[in-house]
């Protein structure tokens, strides 16, 4: 039986992606072991176990000061990075070493927390494997808060990070198809030392029956933010006519800093926009709705989507990273371009045909069963780590 570690330098119910995924790969372990890998999480719930309240729509003003100032100041910079990543990853992974027994191979679940490890451990001589949660930029996600880590003062921070990783790790995954291969064309890593394997949730037998009344429900879930673009959905639908407009019911779940500014905007429109705040019960929402919207800016797989297939919605998606992977197109949905004005375009459309929503969700709903159930994640990740 193969033992394997899977480190991660934040808590399992941390509200982002990577934080679901480490929370429900723990949740496979049974199914693991029937595919020959004895898995343990490692994460600072062993150590220094943390609540999540998801009616808290904001961070902590301290935090929010920080941000603020790292946006404007390279020394906050360096502070924030220390202090919300490394200080975290350099506890995970001394905890882990003091351990007495170890796993064959180490799974990192990010960048930091692996840098860290094969910085000053790499002599324990564990295979390592890092899953990169992006869209295989390893940068792009932290220039959203950070926009100052992209200057040169930071060229040698970025390089060293980099080097250590590219020279340490023996294998390097992502959660979709396109990122890996935007790594493999943007680093020097060896192609043949990549992978990828798509992020998935349980399956269900059947997904819920779609009624489509007057409106058509369209749906959004996501931290409101300029990275997930619930602004451009708005501008989209403000470049329709009125009366199409009013054919239209926007739900946005979830809360976030760009709040006031979508309110503000939605304020102008004839359709009906719905904010509900963060809300635990996603899932009730999305039997209620029609069609599922992702218009990132930035993603890797984003779970959204998956969770949207498997209540049966037909998606559009952003043509970025791995979303297009995950729809066929006029068939279970739509990819489009950041275009607002092709955006408003399938909107139109969709609403012109929206007899036809109901047979695009159950193509979306087999799509799901096809590639992103459970079993087939873990036996991907189980030949993977076994490899």
């Amino acid at each position: 039986m193969l033992k394997v570690d899977l480190i991660y330098s934040s808590w399992k119910k941390a509200p982002n992606g990577a934080s679901h995924f480490v929370g429900r790969m723990e949740e496979m372990k049974n199914l693991f072991l029937q595919n020959g890998v004895d898995l343990r999480v490692i994460t600072p719930d062993l150590f220094n176990p943390r609540q999540f309240d998801s009616s808290k729509a904001k961070p902590k003003l301290s935090g929010r000061i920080a941000y603020w100032l790292a946006k404007h100041s390279i020394v906050f910079t360096r502070l924030v990075i220390y202090l919300t990543s490394e200080k975290l990853a350099k506890q995970v992974v001394d905890y882990y070493v003091s351990l007495p027994d170890k796993g064959d191979v180490l799974a990192f679940q990010e960048t930091t927390v692996c840098y860290y490890y094969l910085k000053k451990y790499k002599y324990l001589n564990k295979k390592v494997l890092l899953t990169i949660h992006s869209n295989g930029d390893l940068w792009k996600m932290w220039y959203y808060r950070l926009p100052k880590l992209k200057s040169k003062i930071f060229t040698a921070y970025r390089n060293r990070v980099e080097n250590v990783l590219f020279k340490g790790c023996d294998k390097i995954g992502f959660v979709a198809d396109y990122p890996r291969r935007y790594f493999c064309e943007h680093y020097p890593f060896d192609a043949n030392k990549t992978y990828f394997a798509y992020t998935s949730i349980e399956s269900k037998e059947e997904p819920p029956t779609m009624i489509v009344g007057e409106k058509v429900r369209f749906i959004t879930s996501g931290t409101l933010s300029d990275r997930k673009n619930q602004m451009g959905v708005l501008n989209a639908i403000g470049l329709l006519s009125p009366d199409y407009q009013k054919k239209i019911s926007y739900t946005l779940l979830s809360d976030g800093e760009a709040r006031e500014a979508l309110k503000a905007k939605a304020e102008t429109l004839d359709a009906e926009i719905i904010f509900t705040g963060k809300v635990d019960n996603v899932e009730d929402y999305l039997k209620q709705a029609n069609c599922f919207i992702l218009y990132s800016k930035d993603e890797g797989q984003p779970m959204s989507i998956v969770e949207a297939m498997r209540e049966g919605l037909p998606i559009i998606g952003s043509n970025i990273a791995g979303i297009p992977e995950q729809i066929v197109e006029e068939v279970t949905g739509f990819v489009v371009d950041l275009d607002e004005r092709e955006l408003a375009k399938k909107l139109r459309l969709i609403v012109d045909n929206k007899d036809k929503l109901p047979a695009m969700g159950r193509a979306s709903y087999e799509l799901f069963m096809q590639k992103f159930t459970i079993d087939a994640m873990v036996r991907k990740y189980a030949d993977i780590y076994k490899s």
